[in-house]
Formats: structure tokens, sequence, C-alpha cells
């Protein structure tokens, strides 16, 4: 039986001014509620292709894309929205999103 406690977020419901004091932990954005982006459209494309560490097997799926410098990526990340509809086989689409960074969060939620 295991006594360790699940972790918790230190961050979760914390004041501005908390907020900032933790700075090694928590991050505090009033940027909007939701953001818009490109995301997968459906869910058989939702598959995190930065797990992917070989470059035949992240090209083997559709949704992916290959680069030496940064390895396998989604093909909706970091696309502006005309290029997100434009992406082949309608695998992306332009949507709000909560902002996962909105008041305090933890620093890994809001780094990338």
């Amino acid at each position: 039986l295991s006594t360790d406690s699940p972790t918790q977020n230190v961050c979760l419901g914390l004041p501005k001014k908390k907020c900032e004091e933790k700075k090694e932990e928590c991050t505090y954005s009033l940027k909007k509620k939701t953001v818009k982006q490109c995301m997968a459209k459906q869910v058989e494309f939702e598959d995190d292709c930065s797990q992917t560490n070989f470059k035949n097997v992240c090209m083997a799926k559709a949704w992916c894309k290959y680069r030496n410098d940064s390895g396998c990526l989604h093909i909706c990340i970091d696309k502006i929205k005309n290029m997100c509809n434009e992406v082949p086989k309608k695998i992306c689409k332009w949507t709000k999103k909560l902002n996962p960074c909105f008041k305090c969060q933890p620093v890994s939620k809001c780094t990338s």
C-alpha cells in the first residue's frame, strides 16, 4: 500500500502576487481564456508525434512530419489559420481551445 500523496498543482487558485512569488514553479498569464489554434480535426489524428523517435515510423503517419533539427512533430503544430485549413486530407482545423496558461499555472504546463 503506497503512502505517497498524488502530485498536487501548487499553483492552482493562487492570486497573481502569490503566483509570481513562486516563479520557479508557477507562471501567471491573463491572456484570453480561449486561444485559437490549429488542431487535429479527429481523435484518430491526435497522436503525439513527438513520442516517435525514428524517422521512418514518423513518416508512416500521415499527420506527422520529420525535421532533422527537431525530430517528429504533428503537422498541425505552429500553423497559421490559412495554412491550417490547407493541410492535406483535412487532418487539421482552426478552432478555439482553452488557454492552458490562463491565470496561475505550473511552468512545465506553459513552456514548450
